[in-house]
C-alpha cells in the first residue's frame, strides 16, 4: 500500500502542480495581454507624435520662408529709403544754391525797380535807335 500512497501522493502533487501551471499560464496571458495592449497605446502615440513633429517641421520651414521674405522686404525698404535721403540731400543742396542765387538776384531787382533819374531814363529807352520824345500838347 505504500506504492498506492506515494501514487497518490504523486498525483495530488501533479494536480496541484497542474493548477499552479494553469494559474501561471492565465497570469501570464494576463500580462500578455496587458502587454500587447500597452504596446497598441504606445504605437499610437507614436504615430501622433510623428504627426506632429511633420506639423511642427512644416511651421518651422514656412516661419523661415515668412523670415525671408521679411527681411528682402526690410532690405527693399533700406534701399528706398537710402535712394529717398540721397533725393532729399540732392534736393537740400539744390535749394542752398538757389538761396546763393536768389541774394544776387533780389539785389539786382531791388536796384533795377528804384526809379531811374530822368536823365538815365531817357538814356534809357534812346539806345537801339529808339528815340524818347517828348509830348507837347
Amino acid at each position: 500500500m505504500s506504492f498506492l500512497s506515494t501514487l497518490k501522493k504523486n498525483n495530488e502533487s501533479a494536480i496541484l502542480n497542474a493548477i499552479d501551471v494553469e494559474g501561471f499560464i492565465n497570469h501570464t496571458r494576463g500580462e500578455h495581454r496587458k502587454a500587447k495592449e500597452n504596446i497598441e497605446t504606445i504605437k499610437t502615440i507614436m504615430e501622433n507624435l510623428k504627426k506632429k513633429t511633420e506639423s511642427l517641421k512644416k511651421k518651422i520651414e514656412n516661419t523661415k520662408i515668412a523670415h525671408l521674405e521679411q527681411e528682402q522686404t526690410l532690405e527693399v525698404e533700406k534701399a528706398k529709403m537710402q535712394k529717398l535721403e540721397i533725393q532729399l540731400e540732392h534736393a537740400q543742396a539744390t535749394q542752398r544754391e538757389i538761396e546763393q542765387l536768389k541774394k544776387p538776384a533780389s539785389r539786382e531787382i531791388k536796384s533795377s525797380t528804384q526809379p531811374l533819374p530822368p536823365l538815365a531814363y531817357a538814356e534809357f529807352f534812346i539806345s537801339g535807335d529808339r528815340h524818347l520824345k517828348k509830348r507837347t500838347n
